[in-house]
């Protein structure tokens, strides 16, 4: 089943939203980073506790965002205090790659298919406490700047969407509480559904603008 195919099956059951929340965020940690009841919830992952020690490339991993420099989006300033992040390189100070927040739930499915039909050796089996092998031409993709540009625009014709307007740079000083998602945890990215993130912007609203950028 592909992760369209598993998003529009399930896409309706509160179970698999619920399941997003409790194995992708850590909301007890947010929601006292926040003050905000909104997102508090029974469940605890210990974000503090399940910190990788490098963003690998081809990896999505959630961080608190503690940046006070705010992003913008086709002239929508906002600030998401917790990416969901797909990254594509690395430098010694920041990172780069997609912040699947800003893409709409469907499309998330769709570019995780793309992603994982691209790489299909890039995520085979755990080796080791949340190591992975990797895939090295996809490793050559993404660190390459010419490439990985390819890669984007190749990614934006297939799915008819300018997906490249959710790449983000991060700064690696304001990553905070990084948490890896493992990918048999990927399923439920497309529910996620975590606008209490995102402020002074309506994520609904950033997210319609990448399809239409």
């Amino acid at each position: 089943m592909t992760f369209l195919d598993y998003y529009k099956t399930y896409k309706s059951d509160s179970e698999h939203i619920e399941n997003a929340f409790k194995y992708l965020v850590d909301y007890n940690h947010v929601s006292n980073k926040f003050n905000d009841d909104k997102l508090e919830t029974p469940m605890h992952l210990n974000m503090e506790r399940n910190q990788p020690a490098v963003f690998i490339p081809g990896m999505i991993y959630t961080f608190m965002y503690a940046s006070p420099d705010k992003q913008v989006l086709n002239d929508i300033e906002f600030i998401d205090h917790i990416p969901l992040m797909m990254v594509f390189d690395r430098s010694d100070s920041n990172i780069m790659g997609l912040n699947f927040n800003l893409i709409p739930h469907d499309l998330r499915a769709v570019t995780l298919d793309f992603i994982s039909e691209t790489g299909k050796r890039f995520y085979p089996s755990v080796i080791g406490d949340d190591t992975f092998k990797t895939n090295d031409t996809l490793f050559t993709v993404f660190a390459n700047e010419k490439t990985r540009t390819d890669f984007i625009r190749l990614l934006n014709d297939t799915l008819s969407s300018k997906i490249s307007a959710a790449y983000r740079i991060y700064k690696m000083k304001y990553c905070k509480n990084v948490r890896l998602i493992e990918y048999d945890m990927w399923k439920y990215i497309p529910f996620l559904q975590f606008g209490n993130s995102v402020r002074e912007a309506k994520l609904e609203t950033l997210q319609k603008k990448v399809i239409e950028s």
